[in-house]
């Protein structure tokens, strides 16, 4: 498993942790697939009764790392991105994260898998899809807006505006707000909280809070179908020059 993804077991508590801090824990393909890992040790493993999605450094994470994703943009099932958001939407295992500083693109969509969100007070939460002239993924198209209603996702995913940490607890999109000393530590604390209690009924319970596997698959069926479109538009190869470059996108010469 890469160095960039780090796991731990404690006490029945799979700590998932991001450890790329020179890049924001930018993620790449690697890390995907180590991060695939994590989650099916954590369907496998009888020891692991809740996953804690966390971060060793200031940021959990600024998304893909987009030099890596430009190098191999295949989002065909078999892809490292396509795998490990197929074990979002099939997972049992009770999720909850620790989130420091910013959570971009599928940094802040892994967040709506996930049943806990602890954010520290300096949480940013940004999903700039469209402004990449692309779309939501990782099931975000249906479950932002079944989490926050259509105005603030319409806000959040079609501006591309991004949210704090007291804004995404008055959204719904996290259940508390700690300071940043004791994010991991208040997060744990909820973990193990949910460790405590009867695993087939903590599983058979979440499943029933949220939408069906199937449900979510077909979603991200349809989202990917409209991603892989994207990348190929001129507004995306506008945006990402834009980005390498430095500078603000045109996207009205794009049309």
């Amino acid at each position: 498993m890469t160095t960039h993804i780090s796991t731990e077991l404690e006490d029945g508590v799979l700590a998932i942790s991001f450890n790329r801090a020179d890049k924001k824990n930018a993620i790449t393909a690697e890390m995907y697939r180590a991060m695939s890992a994590a989650m099916h040790r954590a369907e496998d493993d009888p020891e692991v009764r809740v996953i804690l999605w966390c971060s060793s450094s200031d940021n959990f994470s600024s998304g893909n790392d987009l030099a890596d994703f430009m190098a191999n943009p295949n989002m065909d099932e078999s892809s490292p991105v396509s795998v490990f958001i197929r074990s979002l939407a099939e997972g049992t295992v009770p999720m909850v994260s620790a989130v420091p500083g910013l959570a971009v693109g599928i940094g802040a969509t892994l967040l709506l898998h996930c049943d806990f969100n602890v954010l520290g007070e300096n949480a940013r939460l940004k999903m700039p899809f469209t402004d990449l002239g692309l779309v939501p993924e990782a099931g975000s198209s249906l479950l932002l807006p079944m989490i926050v209603g259509h105005q603030r996702a319409a806000k959040i995913a079609l501006l591309g505006d991004s949210i704090d940490a007291q804004q995404a607890l008055d959204y719904g999109l996290a259940y508390e707000v700690v300071d940043e000393a004791n994010l991991r530590s208040e997060a744990m604390k909820l973990a193990q909280r949910l460790a405590d209690k009867p695993k087939t009924a903590l599983r058979a319970s979440r499943k029933l809070l949220r939408p069906s596997p199937e449900a979510l698959v077909a979603v991200m069926a349809e989202e990917v179908e409209h991603f892989s479109a994207g990348l190929n538009s001129v507004a995306a190869k506008e945006a990402f020059t834009a980005f390498f470059e430095r500078r603000a996108p045109n996207f009205r010469a794009c049309d």
